[in-house]
């Protein structure tokens, strides 16, 4: 039997990735806040890097868990 921790942590990463992140881009822009700019920068650097290395662990990650699951 998998180990349910770590289908948790499994989906843990794969969860709503960079959404947080977007919802606080639109609350900075609407406000004006000064910093606005490296606000951007730093909020879509990591949306970025999310994507990344989301797309570059998914197939690993998911083939590990498949092989983890007994047939």
């Amino acid at each position: 039997m998998v180990d349910d921790r770590m289908e948790r942590l499994f989906i843990g990463w794969f969860g709503p990735r960079g959404l947080a992140s977007v919802v606080f881009a639109i609350i900075v822009l609407h406000e004006q806040l000064p910093g606005n700019e490296t606000l951007m920068t730093v909020i879509g650097t990591t949306v970025m890097l999310s994507v990344l290395l989301h797309g570059m662990s998914a197939t690993p990650l998911s083939a590990w868990i498949g092989r983890r699951r007994p047939a």
